[in-house]
Formats: C-alpha cells, sequence, structure tokens
C-alpha cells in the first residue's frame, strides 16, 4: 500500500472482477510509450519525491505484488478493461476470469458503459462556447466538450457540480 500512494485500494473483488481506485501518477499496464523506468520522470523531480513509484502499474501491482490472478485474454494488460490516464486517479474495472474479460470489454467498446469524471477545475477558466466560437472567462452551468484527440471524436458533456469562490466542483460525462 504505502510502495503505491494512499489513494490506491480494492474497491470490490468476487471470482469475476476487480475494481480498484487508481492513483494519479500510476500507468495501468506499461507500452511503449509507457515502459517502465522512462516515464514520469519530470525534470526537477527526484523519483523517491513521486508520490507513486514511476516503475509500477496497476497490473505489476497486482499481478506481480499482490498476486491477484487475472484474466490471461490480452497477456500484457492482464485483466484490463479500460484504462484511465497516468495522470488521473479513479476507478478502474479489471476481469479476473476470461468470459466477463470479454463481456466487459464488448461493454465499454459498444459504450453500454458509461463513464464519469468528478473534477475541480478553476472557477474562470478559459471556455469556448461551441456553437459559435466564442472565448469568455464565465463557466456555464452545463456545456459540451468536443476536442478530438489523434483525429478521433472525443465529446463530452459537464455540468457543475459546485461554485466556490476560486473553484468549481464540475461532472464530466464521457459520450465517446
Amino acid at each position: 500500500q504505502e510502495r503505491y500512494g494512499s489513494d490506491f485500494s480494492i474497491l470490490h473483488e468476487d471470482d469475476d472482477v476487480l475494481v480498484v481506485s487508481k492513483p494519479s501518477g500510476m500507468v495501468c499496464y506499461h507500452q511503449r510509450k509507457t515502459t517502465a523506468g522512462k516515464v514520469g520522470r519530470k525534470k526537477g523531480v527526484k523519483q523517491e519525491d513521486a508520490a507513486v513509484d514511476a516503475d509500477i502499474s496497476l497490473v505489476d501491482a497486482l499481478v506481480e505484488d499482490a498476486n491477484v490472478r487475472m484474466s490471461t485474454l490480452n497477456p500484457k494488460a492482464a485483466g484490463v478493461v479500460h484504462r484511465i490516464d497516468r495522470g488521473t486517479s479513479g476507478c478502474i474495472v479489471l476481469a479476473k476470469a476470461d468470459e466477463m474479460h470479454a463481456l466487459l470489454v464488448a461493454e465499454f467498446f459498444t459504450r453500454g458503459a458509461h463513464k464519469v469524471y468528478d473534477a475541480l477545475i478553476p472557477a474562470r477558466p478559459v471556455y469556448v462556447h461551441e456553437a459559435d466560437g466564442q472565448v469568455d472567462d464565465t463557466l456555464p452551468d452545463s456545456g459540451a466538450i468536443n476536442l478530438p484527440i489523434n483525429d478521433k471524436s472525443a465529446r463530452s458533456k459537464f455540468e457543475v457540480v459546485k461554485s466556490f469562490d476560486e473553484d468549481a466542483a464540475i461532472r464530466i460525462r464521457m459520450e465517446t
């Protein structure tokens, strides 16, 4: 637990699935772009000062360190059904059984599963209105975000949950 940060915990476990709270700074599994020891090392930040050990992935923590049996459908990403970015903390679903892995991947692929993020943002962000491209710093109570990533559509809707003097708590619902 100490090695992975206080945000790392198993929220649910049964014979088929595992739901884990993944801390910010931890990758789900190592890929070519996120090789162990290469990623997460920012200039001027010593490894021992990092909140989460950059050499540890979620899969490493569960399979190698905790000896959790995961699905074998994708050996590199053992049991990972969906990913969340390294810099994002939150719940992630993993499959322990191959049949459940296939079912859950299909749910995410067909958008049967819905992803919702809660975020704290500056109360006066620069906001571009989708309809007319107008830029202002007045955060509307709700709106849409349409920012393609790598030429792929990326649409989300947001709503302000609570406003504070300097910040706003928003809820973001992913559409794509």
